[in-house]
């Protein structure tokens, strides 16, 4: 079978605001002129607004075309380069746009996967100490190589400086409540009481809110499938009352983010939503804060997975199977249902990985072109594809699985008639009716109470649609 068939893709993966992964056997062959060779390469990642910025440039442009051991070697003369330009930007920006006009269009792509990858660097993985360059290989080639900037120890500390910073707030705003809230005063002296019952010392402003961080984190987890930690029920009642009885004294402004992910989105459909129980509906700023913050984490984590996903396809032979590929199609297409479960920030990394994915489809494209058969069946799978995309891939239906269960109706209901449709849709067999049952009588007494519900009617329509009860 066709798909069976060892075959050589030549890949030029291209990435919005990722890396344009860029994999050939031969580059650039030798040439007598090294400036030749690299100025091209550097002047295409220009223009420049500083010597520091062109210098780097030249030194990317040197890894890539050259390799390591030679851009070490002219390290001397890519620092000075930067005093250079910043003495005669005219004079180097008349260089680069004659050095750009004779620039091959392996140069040109090569300068633009540069500057992908110094995207990825600066927006994503460079403060957490690793860094993605392009770099001449012993065998000719050039690959993007994932590179450690700092040692483990620098990572780690950075980490727990980032996790102090965190906590350290969350203390110094108590202490700061508490000369103005008796509710904040009561609240602290119940969090140092434990910690010294526990350390056996006096509490600082961090070790007070690793404390409220703690038992805040509880109170979510009770809610999760995971086991709950072991705290003493009437410890985490009386910091539940405790901290409510502070945050209802705080300023009931709230500050929303202005692309929420998942558990963000969710709370602002709670906020003072009549779909919901009354209890359900008191949002405070800190839940938002926390629910912002795992947001983040997940798609922090999801960004990790996609540097995975780039490093273990580095180490993939030019020459593989159709097997190999599709492994790697397989894997992208799971990484694209996280990151719409996600949302928030999650939507860049999804951008990324829908860019890799069509560059790799183009590919295996290219390469089996004279395969009717073969093209056939690609055809098949990407239009299968693209019609799961429509829904699993909306926003709702994705983070359906990442909401409590108790809160889908009420969810669904604070919908679009769209989605809700799309939703019903979704749903097969007898679990199906129950959701059904429960939509129209909660949309009904909600009304009947007196509440405004956004396009009620075609709401119901959606929910009541004869299609839903085809399929039951």
């Amino acid at each position: 079978m066709w798909d069976a068939v060892a075959i050589t893709v030549i890949v030029v993966f291209g990435i919005a605001l990722a890396i344009w992964l860029w994999w050939r056997s031969r580059i650039f062959y030798s040439a007598s002129d090294m400036a030749k060779q690299v100025f091209p390469v550097w002047a295409a990642q220009g223009p420049f607004d500083s010597g520091a910025e062109s210098a780097a440039a030249m030194r990317n442009a040197y890894l890539a075309v050259l390799g390591t051991d030679q851009t070490e070697e002219m390290a001397d003369g890519i620092e000075g380069h930067a005093t250079a330009y910043d003495a005669d930007p005219e004079t180097w920006e008349e260089t680069r746009r004659t050095a750009l006009e004779g620039a091959s269009s392996d140069a040109l792509t090569l300068a633009e996967g540069i500057s992908a990858a110094e995207s990825i660097n600066k927006e994503f993985i460079e403060d957490r100490g690793h860094r993605l360059e392009f770099t001449k290989q012993p065998d000719g080639s050039t690959a993007a190589v994932y590179k450690q900037t700092l040692s483990d120890e620098e990572i780690e500390k950075k980490k727990k400086d980032d996790d102090e910073a965190i906590v350290s707030g969350i203390g110094q705003g108590l202490l700061n409540d508490v000369e103005s809230s008796e509710e904040a005063r009561e609240l602290v002296e119940f969090l140092s009481d434990l910690y010294r019952a526990e350390m056996d010392e006096e509490p600082d402003v961090s070790a007070l809110g690793r404390v409220w961080l703690a038992l805040f984190t509880a109170g979510i987890e009770k809610d999760e499938p995971e086991p709950e930690p072991e705290i003493d029920p009437e410890i985490f009642q009386t910091f539940k009352r405790l901290n409510e009885a502070h945050l209802a004294t705080m300023p009931s402004d709230l500050e929303w983010g202005e692309n929420p992910g998942c558990f963000e989105a969710h709370l602002k459909r709670k906020h003072d939503n009549p779909l919901f129980p009354e209890p359900d509906r008191e949002v405070t700023q800190v839940q938002i804060d926390e629910a912002r913050k795992r947001d983040q984490e997940d798609a922090l984590e999801l960004q990790d997975k996609l540097l995975e996903l780039l490093s273990d396809f580095k180490e993939m032979p030019a020459a593989g199977t159709m097997d190999d590929f599709s492994v790697l199609r397989e894997r992208i297409d799971d990484l694209l249902d996280e990151a719409a479960g996600i949302g928030g920030d999650a939507e860049e990394t999804a951008e990324s990985l829908n860019e890799i994915r069509n560059s790799l489809v183009d590919s295996i494209r290219e390469s089996l072109k004279d395969n009717d058969e073969a093209l056939e069946a690609i055809d098949k799978a990407e239009a299968f594809h693209q019609e799961r995309v429509k829904t699993i891939h909306t926003p709702f239906a994705a983070q359906l699985v990442r909401i409590n269960e108790g809160d889908l109706i009420p969810a669904m209901l604070s919908e679009t008639p769209e989605t809700i449709r799309l939703v019903m849709q979704m749903m097969k067999g007898e679990n199906k009716k129950k959701v059904i049952n429960a939509a129209c009588d909660l949309l009904e007494s909600t009304l009947a109470e007196g509440a405004d519900i956004l396009l009620a009617d075609e709401k119901l329509k959606a929910i009541r649609d004869e299609s839903n009860f085809e399929e039951l």
